[in-house]
Formats: C-alpha cells, structure tokens, sequence
C-alpha cells in the first residue's frame, strides 16, 4: 500500500522509498517462493492488486486472506480493488 504522497510521487515518475516489499516468484513445477524485504517489525502488511478490468476509480474493494485466495477471487471480481492480508 502506498501512502497519499507515495501515490502522487508515483504518477509523476518520481521515486519514494517504502518500509517493505513482499515478492512472490513461481517457478515452474514447484510451490511460489516468498520473499520479505526491509521491515523486521511484527506489524501486518496488506498487498494490494489493483482492478482487473481497470477501472481504477473503482470503489469497491475486496479483502482476502491468502495470495492464492486472492488470485483466484480477482477474476470473479475484475471492477474490486484486492487487498491481500
């Protein structure tokens, strides 16, 4: 999730630094592998996917549990904003 200013600094192309970064690679054949950068706290943290269709002035919003919840579920809900727990 980006704070108000980081979304702005990333519309114009401008660069902000963010507490943590969480990444999921697939590699063929096996189980995703998950990475957690930056952070070392016990707070919680929210990804998000924006809407499929891209209608990005959306209002509705989806929370899941789950990155596999959540891909899954996006296609269903294509106008919803996703937020991952």
């Amino acid at each position: 999730m980006l704070t108000p200013d980081q979304a702005l600094k990333a519309e114009i192309g401008g660069s902000f630094s963010v507490e943590k970064i969480h990444r999921v690679i697939f590699r063929g054949g096996g189980k995703p592998e998950k990475k957690q950068f930056g952070g070392g706290d016990e707070v919680g943290r929210i990804t998000y996917f924006p809407p499929r269709s891209g209608h990005v002035e959306s209002l509705q919003f989806l929370a899941v549990e789950g990155l596999e919840d959540s891909l899954t579920l996006r296609n269903a809900f294509p106008d919803h904003h996703v937020l991952v727990c």
